[in-house]
C-alpha cells in the first residue's frame, strides 16, 4: 500500500477523467478504472523515491514525523507516478516529463546532501545495522582496592 500518496491523489492529477485513468490502466480495453494499475504506479514510484532516501536515511519514511517533508515526499511520488501513469499510453506531456526531470534532480540532491534531510529524522545506517556500545568502565577510588 502506498505511503506516502494516495489513489486518489494520482487520479486528480488527471483531473478524475474516468475516461482518461480507465485509457491508461485497462489498456483502453473498457471504461472502468483499474486502481490496482493505479496502486502498483504509486509503489513503484514511491520506490524509486526510497531508492534516493535510503542513501541518507530510513525508509520508508516515517509521514507523521515531519509533516512537510511528507508532503515534499508526496508531492515527488505523484510527479513521477504522473510519469509512469501517463507512459503506459501514447503520449507524455512535456508538463509532465518536466515535473518528473525535476522530482529526480531534487532526489539526486538529497542523496548527494545538498539537501538536507529534517533534523527529526534518523540517517540510515551505511552497514543495515546498528553500533550499540558504551564506553569502557574505569575504576576509581574504592574500587580498585577491591580489586
Amino acid at each position: 500500500m502506498p505511503n506516502y500518496a494516495t489513489i486518489d491523489d494520482l487520479k486528480s492529477r488527471f483531473f478524475d477523467d474516468v475516461e482518461i485513468l480507465a485509457g491508461l490502466t485497462s489498456g483502453g480495453s473498457n471504461l472502468s478504472v483499474d486502481n490496482d494499475v493505479i496502486t502498483a504506479v504509486l509503489e513503484d514510484s514511491e520506490a524509486e523515491v526510497d531508492s534516493y532516501l535510503a542513501c541518507r536515511i530510513s525508509v520508508p519514511f516515517d509521514t507523521s514525523v515531519d509533516p512537510v517533508f511528507a508532503s515534499r515526499l508526496s508531492g515527488l511520488s505523484l510527479d513521477i507516478g504522473q510519469f509512469r501513469l501517463a507512459s503506459r499510453g501514447h503520449h507524455v506531456s512535456e508538463d509532465t516529463i518536466r515535473l518528473r526531470d525535476q522530482a529526480i534532480v531534487w532526489l539526486v540532491a538529497f542523496c548527494d546532501g545538498t539537501i538536507d534531510p529534517p533534523t527529526a529524522v534518523m540517517p540510515a545506517s551505511p552497514s543495515g545495522t546498528v553500533k550499540v556500545g558504551s564506553d569502557p568502565q574505569v575504576f576509581v577510588g574504592n574500587w580498585v582496592n577491591r580489586l
